[in-house]
């Protein structure tokens, strides 16, 4: 059976080695790694090639790493929002949690 990344906000991260899907602003970007705010809080997400630019509304699929100085999650994918209503979104997945 298949592990599939779940939906979440980045504030109800809690477990190493969860696979997850978080969608927010994509606030920082540095060599290996970004910074993505979904309002509720910030994660570092680290990646292999980024091609988005500052202010993006994006999701990453990914395992979490760590949590010790805050979340950081090792990014499988990268996926472009920008086409999605944000409010809405964001409405939805906190029905969903």
């Amino acid at each position: 059976m298949a592990n599939f990344a779940r939906e979440t906000l980045i504030r109800n991260i809690k477990v190493v080695n969860e696979k997850v899907a978080i969608s927010g602003i994509l606030v920082l970007i540095e060599n290996e790694f970004c910074l993505i705010d979904d309002g509720t809080s910030t994660a570092k997400a680290f990646f292999t090639d980024l091609n988005f630019p500052l202010g993006s509304y994006i999701r990453i699929f990914g395992i979490v790493v760590s949590l010790d100085n805050g979340i950081e999650i090792q990014a499988d994918l990268v996926q472009d929002l920008s086409k999605i209503d944000k409010i809405l979104h964001r409405r939805v997945k906190e029905l969903l949690e």
